[in-house]
């Protein structure tokens, strides 16, 4: 497991944001309901490709909220 925690900002959940859009972009994360956090459970047999889609949509989807 592999936890994502986010600083908190009044304004918005940052770790909802993140966990709506991976979802559309059909990668699946865990959120943890009431803390800015998301959870990762990546399997064992993950591929290289999988992982470099997962931190560049994570990269995009973290600039978007901060612009």
């Amino acid at each position: 497991m592999i936890a994502i925690e986010f600083d908190k900002r009044e304004e918005i959940c940052t770790a909802e944001v993140v966990y709506e859009e991976l979802q559309k972009r059909r990668i699946i994360v865990s959120l943890r309901i009431g803390l800015e956090v998301l959870r990762l459970d990546p399997a064992l047999t993950i591929e290289d490709k999988q992982i470099d889609l997962f931190i560049e949509s994570l990269n995009d989807i973290i600039s978007e909220i901060n612009n």
